[in-house]
């Protein structure tokens, strides 16, 4: 699974001018953009995925998948990553993790993350992609 993109919006304001669209290299005819939200779940102004299996399906859309209950692989991936994701760069216990993937125990969110640790391994696209997440939450 790659990393989602997101079409950003963009955010006339009083405020706003046009250097916005050429540091970004838009093609454009917005006026007064004085913000780009890259990523959005605020209601109203979700962004939408731009590609890949979720192509067109909005922020909360996505985050509501992956906390449900569905087991195919499209949803069990990203969801176990994101299992990994916590609790390697985050003090949160398991049980806590669980609660905010839409109720798991303790028990699922440690397979999840052994079995994204073993898949790490030898899974070098996994591991790459893994390691882009990470350093787009934490640049430093």
């Amino acid at each position: 699974m790659k990393p989602l993109k997101f079409n950003a919006l963009l955010k006339s304001t009083l405020w706003g001018g046009e250097k916005i669209i050429p540091f970004k290299n838009l093609d454009v005819k917005q006026e007064n953009v004085g913000e780009s939200w890259e990523i959005s779940g605020v209601k109203n102004n979700e962004t939408i995925v731009s590609d890949g299996p979720y192509a067109g399906k909005k922020l909360n859309e996505v985050v509501a998948e992956l906390k449900g209950k569905k087991r195919n692989a499209e949803i069990v991936l990203p969801r176990q990553i994101v299992m990994y994701l916590c609790r390697n760069m985050t003090d949160t216990p398991l049980k806590s993790i669980g609660a905010l993937l839409g109720g798991k125990d303790h028990a699922s969110i440690s397979h999840g993350v052994k079995k994204i640790e073993q898949d790490m391994k030898t899974d070098e696209a996994l591991n790459n992609t893994i390691n882009i997440i990470r350093k787009k939450i934490n640049p430093i």
